[in-house]
């Protein structure tokens, strides 16, 4: 990583805004309140740095630049960009309720998320 690549930290805040994750470059978790800890690649060298984290009521996800993805979810892994980059580095990441929606009611689903 170069010192142009370096930038501040990434974070997502819990359902109930009661918690919150950080995520560095390097790929280190921090967790506050009720954001459970659910796993880090801060032990492990990246090749570019990690710009983005998404947390999800069933874990943390988080995105490298060049589409990495680094699953700690407690669901099957369905895959990332990372062997297949894209022309243009990732800079960030966000979360869709489509799953949560789809649950939903039609008539809830209108309120939106």
């Amino acid at each position: 990583m170069t010192d142009e690549e370096q930038e501040g930290p990434a974070g997502s805040v819990t359902a109930s805004g009661s918690g919150y994750g950080m995520v560095a470059a390097d790929g280190g978790i921090v967790t506050i309140g009720d954001h459970p800890f659910r796993g880090s690649m801060g032990a492990t060298t990246l090749h570019r740095l990690v710009v983005g984290m998404v947390a999800l009521s069933t874990g943390d996800l988080m995105v490298a630049s060049p589409g990495g993805i680094f699953d700690f979810l407690d669901e099957p892994f369905l895959g990332s960009l990372g062997a297949d980059p894209p022309p243009w580095p990732i800079v960030s990441v966000a979360s869709s309720c489509w799953r949560r929606a789809r649950r939903r009611s039609a008539a809830r689903r209108r309120s939106g998320c």
